[in-house]
């Protein structure tokens, strides 16, 4: 599982993701970013991030958000081809 901010010096999400569907097991991909904007999360969404998430960062939500991506094995998307 990683949480990663939205913009680097030296990349941008997209190449987490990237490397996250080159790991094995594939890692879960959270995204962090200060502020609300849905267009990025629609397309955070559609390139396979499991989740987009804005501060303030409560606790109790974060800890549900953790279980969920480990009680769901990430999801379907997030298992290699040819794996239960």
């Amino acid at each position: 599982m990683v949480f990663t901010g939205t913009d680097f010096a030296d990349g941008t999400w997209r190449d987490v993701l990237d490397l996250a569907r080159a790991s094995e097991p594939r890692a879960a991909v959270i995204l962090t970013t200060r502020l609300e904007d849905m267009s990025l999360y629609l397309e955070a969404m559609d390139e396979d991030a499991f989740d987009y998430i804005v501060p303030p960062f409560v606790v109790s939500d974060v800890a549900a958000l953790i279980s969920s991506a480990a009680a769901h094995g990430f999801g379907n998307k997030y298992r290699s081809a040819g794996t239960a």
